[in-house]
């Protein structure tokens, strides 16, 4: 070092290149933000290494490990909004309720803050949490098994669609996009518990003068035990007269098999349309607007 600095020390002051210092500074901060993403690398992968080294000492009959607690993991759970009557395409926050991955009685999940997705036409809402899993040889409760969350949007939700993640089903539209239907299966015999596809015949609720218009894509809401569809269609700006409105077809694909569940059609749990003909004993019809039972 000492020889090269007194040969540039011998060298004319013109004679040496001009020096970017910003540039070398510039060289100089990349230099080091490449050596701290290599360092963050290196752990990365010593904790993933720790990781399989636990999974391998509990497939080998570790004792240790295997006679801890159950871990918790996240998952992305299913969700349901707390009061649907509260939400307006105004709102820019709401309460939901989140029902644990799988519902395994004794299993615990703690709802992280829902993450949003906000598109042109929908908002897409992912509630996940930490799952534990129940331990084993322990009678337990089916206590716990849904947890509520509050979901805050950064503008109103406006004319979108809120979608659940989980099963890309439609939890909620605007009101304004249609007006409230009533269906029944066109074909009930032909639904099994395998079935992910429905037939559905749909009419307007509303006196029309026999016009029931385009059928919108319903909301569908999976439950434990019932499955809820509830049927739309376009709006109609005047009133009319009271002749039945005719059925029109709609196939309804789920995301999901309908399994062990009932179908029911949600409007029935709506007044004042509960006590309507439409959802009350007949020909095709259950109780409560039950269209289907396993």
């Amino acid at each position: 070092m000492p020889e090269i600095e007194d040969r540039l020390a011998a060298v004319p002051a013109q004679d040496l290149p001009a020096v970017d210092l910003a540039e070398i500074r510039g060289r100089v901060r990349k230099r080091r933000g490449r050596q701290r993403a290599a360092a963050v690398l290196s752990l990365v992968a010593a904790m993933v290494g720790t990781a399989f080294g636990a999974a391998s000492l509990l497939s080998d009959g570790g004792t240790e490990l295997a006679d801890t607690a159950p871990t918790p993991n996240v998952r992305l759970g299913s969700w349901t909004l707390a009061d649907p009557s509260d939400v307006t395409s105004e709102a820019t926050a709401f309460e939901i309720l989140v029902e644990q991955p799988e519902g395994g009685c004794g299993a615990t999940f703690s709802v992280h803050d829902p993450l949003v997705a906000l598109e042109t036409d929908r908002i897409v809402i992912s509630a996940a949490g930490d799952y534990t899993p129940p331990e084993p040889d322990v009678v337990h409760t089916c206590e716990g098994t849904v947890g509520t969350a509050l979901v805050e949007l950064s503008e109103p939700i406006g004319d979108r669609v809120l979608v659940d993640a989980h099963d890309n089903g439609v939890r909620w539209r605007p009101s304004v996009d249609g007006d409230p239907a009533t269906w029944v299966l066109a074909a009930p015999d032909e639904v099994t518990p395998r079935s992910t596809v429905l037939e559905l015949s749909v009419t307007r609720i509303e006196c029309a003068s026999s016009f029931t218009g385009k059928v919108l894509e319903p909301v569908v809401t999976y439950g434990e035990d019932e499955i809820l569809i509830r049927a739309e269609v376009e709006r109609h700006k005047g009133g009319g007269l009271c002749p039945s409105n005719p059925w029109e077809s709609f196939t309804l694909t789920l995301t999901e098999p309908v399994g062990d569940r009932v179908l029911v059609d949600a409007i029935c749990r709506e007044d004042p349309y509960s006590s309507q003909s439409h959802c009350v004993s007949g020909e095709e019809l259950y109780e409560d607007g039950v269209r289907w039972v396993p």
